[in-house]
């Protein structure tokens, strides 16, 4: 993930490369597939959580949209809340926090590119950790429309090359139909979604996989970390740890566990429509044909 989304907001590191790449191999896809007897004119993605975040920003993005013709998403889409980052402080500071855990200077976004570039291994690159983590994504897709372009000494033939990969959000194309008029689009979820999480997590296993009270502070400080260039990082954290404190019964782990579920996943909105990314993608495209079957299945580990 680091590699392939390194983002320090600015024409320092942009971004996207993961996106790009996959732009690359998509376009290389839809050249040469009728040379193995394939249709180019029916192109499928298809990936879940992460996956299908990607392939509904492939299904978006300027550069990929005209061939993208069939999306298969499973638990999630380009909607959902941490398929993008837009906040480009987020981005920064991201890149920030591991650059010190790497022992580079922050001074500037250059210098913590040049010394990540130049200065550290491929295994110190692969092997730093957060600590506390950030958040369930520190790296990913970012909206990089905005971002200034570089001088003319950023490196030798940087001119030729298109290097932005999303302008607008993809909620702003979604509704305004800026995607292939022909595409077939097809999606589910889980009445549990996420609850893997809980599961694959090994500092868990020794206690049955209760979440605790004290195990959630421990993620909520995670999410204040991923934000600290805030004015008011414990502000942020008392905030967010009143807001999803159960006070009729501060203690129940049952509870506890679904609320930090929903701070991973972004599912606490209950609005129609908007409680679930992936149904908000048939819902905002009314002109393309559509079927909703709903059948409940959880999300649970492989036995």
């Amino acid at each position: 993930m680091l590699k392939g989304f390194l983002s320090t907001g600015d024409a320092n590191s942009p971004g996207n490369y993961g996106m790009l790449d996959q732009a690359m191999a998509l376009r290389w896809v839809y050249d040469n597939i009728e040379f193995f007897n394939g249709d180019r004119r029916s192109i499928t993605l298809f990936g879940p959580d992460a996956g299908a975040a990607s392939a509904g920003l492939l299904m978006v993005a300027p550069r990929t949209r005209d061939i993208v013709t069939r999306v298969i998403a499973q638990s999630g889409s380009a909607l959902s809340d941490w398929a993008l980052i837009v906040d480009r402080y987020r981005a920064q500071n991201t890149s920030r926090v591991y650059g010190q855990i790497l022992g580079c200077s922050i001074e500037s976004s250059w210098k913590l590119v040049n010394c990540l570039k130049q200065g550290r291994s491929f295994f110190e690159l692969g092997n730093a950790e957060f600590q506390p983590q950030v958040g369930l994504f520190p790296w990913g897709p970012v909206l990089d429309g905005n971002f200034s372009v570089p001088d003319e000494h950023w490196y030798e033939g940087w001119q030729q090359i298109d290097w932005h990969f999303l302008d607008h959000t993809a909620e702003y194309l979604v509704r305004n139909k800026k995607f292939n008029r022909g595409l077939s689009y097809m999606s589910g979820v889980t009445t549990q979604e996420a609850s893997t999480l809980v599961y694959q997590n090994d500092s868990l296993a020794n206690r049955g996989y209760i979440v605790d009270n004290h195990f959630f502070d421990q993620k909520v400080k995670e999410l204040v970390l991923r934000y600290n260039y805030t004015l008011n990082p414990i502000g942020i954290y008392n905030a967010i740890k009143y807001m999803y404190t159960h006070w009729p019964d501060p203690n129940n782990t049952d509870f506890v566990r679904d609320r930090y579920i929903d701070t991973r996943v972004g599912r606490g909105r209950k609005n129609v429509g908007k409680s679930v990314p992936a149904t908000l993608v048939a819902v905002e495209q009314k002109d393309v044909p559509a079927t909703l079957v709903a059948v409940e299945q959880k999300d649970v580990p492989a036995t």
